[in-house]
């Protein structure tokens, strides 16, 4: 005996390392009868036994589990993944600036139609005077014209939408 191991230790050890490799577990008899009598009375020999089954048992358990995926799929998701986030950095800066020339394009908007109201407003009535046969009635307006309280209802009723609207078909592009 050296280091507190028995001189048949490496044969229990060789017999574990064997029943392994036919799935046989030491306690299930896959030991010369000998060999396990002399287990039962052997500390080294039975700590050898046992650690050698639960190590064996976690073998025959790791080896029904999948391997690791191929190298060249692992390799393509990667490559499709840094492609798609390459992609989106260099597009970025067309997003944000779609989205100001939209706010741009409302801002002119709301500036012309604030500019041409007032012109409107002049051909509507100019239209009002003019005699067409069968238009009676078409064109008459409100006492004080398209004016005051209902115009402004009217025109911010007509921003509000083209801003939501705008607003949506830019997130909703991008979507």
């Amino acid at each position: 005996m050296s280091d507190g191991l028995c001189d048949r230790t490496e044969a229990a050890v060789a017999a574990v390392l064997m029943g392994a490799g036919t799935g046989a577990a030491p306690a299930a008899g896959g030991l010369p009868p000998e060999l396990a009598a002399h287990a039962r009375s052997c500390a080294a020999c039975s700590d050898a036994l046992l650690v050698g089954g639960l190590l064996a048992r976690d073998a025959a358990e790791l080896a029904t589990l999948p391997g690791p995926p191929p190298a060249e799929a692992v390799w393509r998701r990667a490559r499709a993944r840094l492609d798609a986030e390459v992609l989106e950095r260099a597009t970025r800066p067309i997003a944000v600036f779609r989205k100001i020339a939209w706010a741009a394009g409302i801002v002119a908007w709301i500036g012309a139609m604030w500019r041409l109201a007032p012109a409107a407003i002049e051909w509507f009535r100019a239209l009002r005077g003019l005699e067409w046969p069968g238009a009676e009635g078409l064109l008459d307006l409100p006492s004080g014209g398209l004016t005051g309280e209902p115009m402004l209802v009217a025109a911010a009723a007509a921003v509000l939408f083209a801003v939501f609207y705008g607003v949506w078909a830019v997130w909703a592009e991008e979507g």
